[in-house]
C-alpha cells in the first residue's frame, strides 16, 4: 500500500516544485558599481554636449525631455530605469542642470537574463519529471485495478447466469487466491442450479402422474352421476346428482390445468370472462356448497362479467375455508353499485387475528388458527388473483362487533 501512496505523492511533489521554481523571485543582483558610475560621469562632463556612443555599458542621456544619446535601448522614464536597475544622476554644466544621465548595470541585466533562463529550465525539467511520474503512476494504478475490474466483470457474468464465463486473472499474482475462491463459488452455483432443475423436473413428473391417477376415478364419478340422473327421482335427489356431475366436470378440467400451474405460476391459468346472469352464479354457488352450510339466499339480479370456471374455483375456496376453519352456517348477501356487483359471505366462526387479515392473500401464508388443519396457503391467494384478473377484487375482514369472518367478492357489471 505504501508503494501505491508513493506513486501518487512523487508526481505531485515534482509538479509543485516546478510551480515553486517558476514563481520564485530572483535573488539579489550584484550591487551597483560606484567606480563605473564615477568614470561615466567624468566622461559625460568632459564631452558635453557632444556625447558620442563610444562609452561602453548601458547608458542613456536625456536633455530637454528628449534622448540625446544612448548606447542601445534607451531609458525614457524613471519606471523604465527602475525595471532595468539603472542608476540616474543629473548633469550640471555652467552651474545649472542641463540633463539627466541613466547608467544601467550590464551585470544586472546579465544576471536577470541568466536567472530567467535558469528558472525556465528548472521549471521545465521538474514539470517534465512530474508529468512522467504522473504517467507512470497512472499506468501502475491501472495495472493495480485491472484484476479488480476483471473480478467485477466475472461476478456480473455469474450473477446473470453465465456460469461458464472465463475468469481472466493471472493465478500467479496477488489475486490468485481470489481466483480459486471464485472458481469454487461458480462450481457450487452450477451444482445448485442443476439440483434445482432436477427437483423441478421431479415435481413436474409427480404432478403428471397424479393428474393421470386422478382422472380415472373422476371419470367414474361423472359417469355414475350421469347414469343416476337419467332415472326418475325427487327434485332434491336430482339436484344433488346434477351438483355431483358439475363438480366432477370442474375437477376434470382443473386436472387438465394442473400441469400448467405446477410451477406455482398463476399466469399459466387461462381466464376467459363472459357475461353471466346472477341465476347462473347462484347455480355455481349452490354446487359449491358441499356441506349444505349456506343459509337460504336470493342474489341481487344483474349480469356480471366473469369466467364461470374461475368463479366456481373462488366460490369453492371461500365455502371450503368457511367449512374448514369456522364450521358454522354461512349467511349470503349481495347487491350492486353503479359499476359492480358484490357477493358477501359471513360465517360465525372465531375469525382470525386482526394483524393477520392482510396476509391471508399472501402466497402460502397460513394464520395461527390453521395449526393442525391441512392446507397449502394457496386458496385465498389464488382466489384474490383470479378475482383481479376478472376485473374485480376479493376483500377479507373480521366481522364488526361480533364473532365471525367476512369475505366479499366484487365483479364488474356487463
Amino acid at each position: 500500500m505504501r508503494r501505491f501512496v508513493a506513486l501518487l505523492v512523487v508526481p505531485v511533489v515534482l509538479l509543485l516544485g516546478a510551480v515553486a521554481v517558476w514563481l520564485a523571485p530572483a535573488p539579489a543582483a550584484p550591487r551597483f558599481d560606484v567606480v563605473e558610475a564615477n568614470d561615466f560621469l567624468a566622461y559625460v562632463r568632459a564631452t558635453w554636449p557632444r556625447i558620442e556612443a563610444t562609452y561602453s555599458g548601458d547608458w542613456t542621456i536625456v536633455a530637454g525631455g528628449s534622448v540625446v544619446a544612448s548606447s542601445g535601448d534607451p531609458i525614457v522614464s524613471d519606471l523604465e530605469a527602475a525595471r532595468r536597475g539603472a542608476f540616474g544622476f543629473d548633469i550640471v554644466a555652467h552651474g545649472r542642470v542641463v540633463g539627466r544621465a541613466w547608467l544601467g548595470s550590464g551585470q544586472r541585466q546579465q544576471w536577470a537574463t541568466a536567472w530567467g533562463s535558469a528558472r525556465r529550465l528548472g521549471a521545465g525539467v521538474l514539470g517534465l519529471a512530474g508529468v512522467g511520474a504522473a504517467a507512470w503512476a497512472a499506468w501502475a494504478w491501472a495495472r493495480l485495478l485491472r484484476p479488480f475490474r476483471r473480478l467485477e466483470q466475472f461476478a456480473a457474468d455469474v450473477g446473470a447466469g453465465r456460469l461458464d464465463a472465463p475468469l481472466r486473472v493471472d493465478r500467479g499474482q496477488a489475486f490468485g487466491a481470489f481466483t480459486s475462491s471464485f472458481d469454487l463459488m461458480r462450481t457450487e452455483l452450477a451444482a445448485a442450479r442443476e439440483a434445482a432443475a432436477k427437483a423441478e423436473e421431479s415435481k413436474r413428473d409427480l404432478v403428471a402422474q397424479l393428474s393421470h391417477d386422478l382422472r380415472t376415478p373422476v371419470a367414474t364419478i361423472l359417469a355414475n352421476a350421469e347414469l343416476l340422473a337419467l332415472k326418475e327421482g325427487d327434485a332434491v335427489r336430482q339436484q344433488r346428482l346434477d351438483a355431483i356431475a358439475e363438480r366432477a366436470r370442474l375437477v376434470d378440467s382443473l386436472i387438465d390445468e394442473l400441469s400448467a400451474a405446477s410451477d406455482d405460476r398463476l399466469d399459466a391459468l387461462p381466464v376467459v370472462p363472459e357475461e353471466l346472469p346472477t341465476p347462473r352464479v347462484a347455480s355455481l354457488f349452490r354446487a359449491a356448497d358441499a356441506t349444505g352450510a349456506l343459509e337460504p339466499f336470493q342474489l341481487a339480479e344483474a349480469i356480471v362479467v366473469a369466467d364461470p370456471k374461475r368463479l366456481a374455483q373462488i366460490l369453492d375456496n371461500l365455502l371450503g375455508n368457511a367449512a374448514k376453519y369456522a364450521g358454522t352456517r354461512v349467511v349470503v348477501d349481495s347487491g350492486t353499485t353503479a359499476e359492480s356487483w358484490w357477493l358477501r359471505l359471513t360465517d360465525s366462526g372465531p375469525g382470525v387475528r386482526d394483524e393477520e387479515v392482510a396476509s391471508l392473500v399472501v402466497k402460502r401464508f397460513r394464520g395461527s388458527n390453521a395449526a393442525g388443519i391441512p392446507g397449502s396457503g394457496l386458496g385465498l391467494y389464488t382466489s384474490a388473483w383470479l378475482a383481479e384478473r376478472m376485473g374485480g377484487d376479493l376483500t377479507l375482514a373480521n366481522a364488526d362487533g361480533c364473532a365471525g369472518f367476512v369475505a366479499q367478492l366484487t365483479l364488474p357489471l356487463a
